[in-house]
């Protein structure tokens, strides 16, 4: 058997500055995070963890719209580093992780938006974003197709327009 057929993994190691910490007393807190995160797993399991249907990309954000909407606040800690130490991601086909991406936006308004007309103009936008920035028809078809089948496998979880709306505008514009 040749040693050329089995490549070691290759591993990643990213340094981050801050630590998010979940507070339900901060002013400052913030309504996403992404990428490693470190959480107390009571918090952690009380909302309801990552989504697993999700793959990659929109987990995270999901996670922060149910912290969010159990009261829960990230805070952003810069006075503590650490270290994660990770698996490289194995696809780098930008193709695909543009589908994914606009899939899971597709289930996420899915999941979350219980306002018809409001998660049909999401998606909409999302969508002409994504045709005017990638020119792709088949892109954007391939994405409704994932979308189409992840969204069979996810229990809307509706939330209230107002607290949706205030979530979003926290989230995008930190305010």
């Amino acid at each position: 058997v040749s040693q050329s057929r089995y490549k070691p993994k290759v591993r990643k190691i990213s340094t981050f500055k801050h630590i998010l910490d979940i507070s339900s007393n901060d002013n400052n807190a913030v309504y996403f995070f992404g990428g490693t995160s470190i959480f107390l797993r009571a918090d952690f399991l009380a909302a309801g963890g990552l989504e697993g249907n999700y793959y990659i990309y929109l987990e995270e954000e999901d996670l922060a719209l149910k912290m969010f909407l159990l009261g829960m606040k990230i805070k952003i800690m810069y006075h503590r580093n650490y270290i994660a130490i990770h698996d490289q991601a194995p696809n780098k086909n930008f193709t695909d992780r543009r589908i994914y991406l606009l899939s899971n936006r597709i289930t996420f308004h899915h999941k979350f938006v219980s306002n018809i007309a409001l998660r049909l103009t999401l998606n909409f936008l999302y969508l002409s974003l994504y045709l005017v920035k990638f020119r792709s028809i088949s892109l954007i078809l391939k994405a409704l197709n994932r979308a189409k089948s992840t969204n069979a496998l996810i229990a809307p979880t509706h939330v209230k327009t107002s607290k949706l709306l205030r979530f979003l505008t926290r989230r995008y514009f930190n305010i």
